[in-house]
């Protein structure tokens, strides 16, 4: 027969699934329609709690507790705080809606504003940053007689009602969670795909909560419910997932069909979700190693930022020393010449008069001998301090690789911490041979000799008048490395402090020793460690190669 028919089989039964699959669809939304209207009714029997009788009592109770409360209040010439907590803990444990309580009454008798009792979050209120938002609240429940409410967030409503009798004024206030009232909704919503929204306003019109389960599309298939009690309007209007009014019903077969293309349509959702996720995954993976390879970039600018601005607060501090030092040498020189220039004139006055005398010219060349050389001198003076600096200087700058020779450059950095701490007489013990020589970045190393200087002289003797440091230097028995020492017997620091310094990137007193350890391990190749004992010393210990490059090339070997 079919064979006469001039109709494709394969559209005969594409006609036929799609049909029973509508069939089917049809049926299946007729059935939710119904259970979700007896869901929010209670029109099943034996009926359950409706969705409506939930959502009225679980709205009701911190009305309910609030007005309870404000009654006792008032009716009770002298309650204690423990018999309010008495009833309080009584009705959170025999009222299975009230999960917790958040109530506070005042004194408003005389314009004066005094608490009598709080407890939950209410209790916030009595603090300065809350005071506005109390005194809104008595302002706005002076003018009725009702429990006025106000929305302060997403998740928390205040409610506060003015009470006035003969006996005196009192303002009640509660604070409720909204999240406790909105979780138990959340465990009655059926396990099926229902969209429905909460409209609750007082009866100032003014709107409570919105609250949205789903997204509602259509009012054709929308179910709504109008709840109005003492306190508040509660709308609630549900909307199962369907486009069209269901007209017949399909047979078994369809629902089979239904399901095994339902079951299809799933399965390829679910691959669909999972390389979705794989791409995401792989997505997320690429920004953090991008966002990753920033921050490590950034991390790097920031500490190489922090060595440079080190690097020149030593040549700040340096200055000003080298600058005491060379003006009073100029000055002295300047000095000199003067006292000569005065003493030449008076001697060519003379010769113009014909009264010089041989004793005369003889004391003019001894003076001038002994003035040049005092020049001299100063000008000697002057002129190494201005070479210190300028070395120096150009160390931190430029930080070149260069041999040094350890005796002479830490000579030079300790005579400026001498000079520029003379007045706490710290004594410098210097025993380093003077053929020790190493090639090394002269300006790391410098930055590193005078962070660890400063540490002992700042930190090590603040507070005491005078103390010992003492820099020693040997090579170590492989010929390879240097050993350096620097030891001061200051305050010391105790084992937290000590653990703490190369923990992290410290910001304590001591954060100069870890800048000085990363000095030492990335740019000198060598080794940093630090002892001590709190009120006897601290010891550096420097591991340091003869050659940089060499520490280089062996420390690549074992990488």
């Amino acid at each position: 027969m079919l064979n006469k028919i001039k109709i494709p089989i394969w559209l005969i039964v594409i006609t036929l699934i799609s049909s029973a699959l509508v069939s089917t669809f049809i049926a299946q939304q007729a059935i939710k329609h119904y259970s979700f209207s007896a869901w929010l009714h209670g029109e099943i029997a034996p009926a359950s709690e409706s969705f409506n009788q939930t959502s009225i009592r679980q709205l009701t109770a911190p009305y309910e507790l609030f007005k309870q409360f404000s009654t006792l209040v008032t009716i009770s010439d002298d309650i204690s705080a423990d018999k309010y907590d008495q009833w309080v803990k009584y009705q959170i444990a025999h009222k299975a809606e009230l999960l917790t309580a958040s109530l506070a009454v005042y004194s408003t008798d005389n314009a004066r504003l005094q608490h009598l009792y709080s407890v939950g979050t209410a209790t916030k209120y009595q603090q300065d940053q809350y005071q506005s938002e109390l005194l809104s609240a008595i302002r706005k429940s002076q003018n009725t007689s009702e429990i006025i409410s106000k929305r302060l967030s997403s998740d928390t409503l205040l409610l506060a009602k003015t009470v006035k009798l003969a006996n005196g004024q009192w303002f009640f206030l509660s604070e409720v969670d909204l999240n406790l009232i909105k979780l138990p909704l959340i465990e009655a919503h059926p396990q099926s795909k229902l969209n429905f929204s909460m409209q609750l306003t007082d009866k100032q019109q003014t709107q409570l909560l919105n609250w949205e389960f789903g997204k509602l599309h259509t009012i054709k298939n929308q179910i709504n419910q109008r709840v109005e009690n003492e306190f508040f309007v509660l709308e609630i209007t549900a909307e199962p997932r369907a486009t069209f009014a269901p007209k017949w019903h399909a047979a078994e077969i369809s629902q089979f069909i239904a399901s095994v293309i339902i079951g299809t349509l799933l399965v390829s959702l679910l691959l669909t979700l999972l390389w979705y996720q794989n791409r995401k995954s792989q997505q997320i993976t690429q920004n953090l190693t991008q966002q990753t390879q920033v921050l490590t970039e950034q991390l790097t600018a920031a500490k190489e930022s922090i060595k440079r601005n080190s690097r020149f607060a030593i040549i700040n501090d340096m200055a000003p020393i080298a600058a005491a030092e060379i003006t009073p040498a100029v000055s002295q020189a300047i000095k000199a010449v003067s006292s000569l220039e005065e003493r030449t004139i008076n001697l060519k006055n003379k010769l113009t008069d014909g009264k010089v005398t041989k004793s005369l010219v003889g004391s003019y060349l001894d003076n001038a001998t002994q003035l040049t050389r005092a020049s001299s001198s100063q000008l000697l003076i002057a002129a190494e301090a201005t070479y210190t600096l300028e070395q120096f200087a150009s160390d931190l700058k430029q930080d070149t690789l260069r041999e040094i020779n350890l005796q002479l450059h830490t000579a030079a950095i300790s005579g400026i911490y001498k000079k520029s701490h003379q007045h706490k007489k710290i004594k410098f013990i210097e025993s380093i041979p003077g053929d020790l020589d190493l090639t090394a970045y002269s300006g790391s190393l410098t930055h590193v000799v005078c962070i660890i200087l400063n540490n002992s002289i700042e930190h090590g003797f603040n507070g005491k008048p005078d103390g010992i440091v003492m820099i020693e230097a040997f090579k170590n028995k492989d010929k390879q490395s240097v050993q350096m020492r620097i030891e001061d017997n200051g305050a010391g620091m105790d084992e937290s402090v000590l653990a703490s310094i190369f923990a992290t990137e410290s910001t304590d007193s001591h954060s100069g020793l870890n800048l000085a350890k990363q000095l030492v391990d990335d740019k000198l190749m060598g080794k940093m460690e630090v002892s001590s004992k709190l009120g006897r010393f601290t010891r550096v210990n420097l591991t340091l190669p003869m050659d940089v490059n060499k520490g280089l090339a062996k420390e690549q070997t074992k990488a």
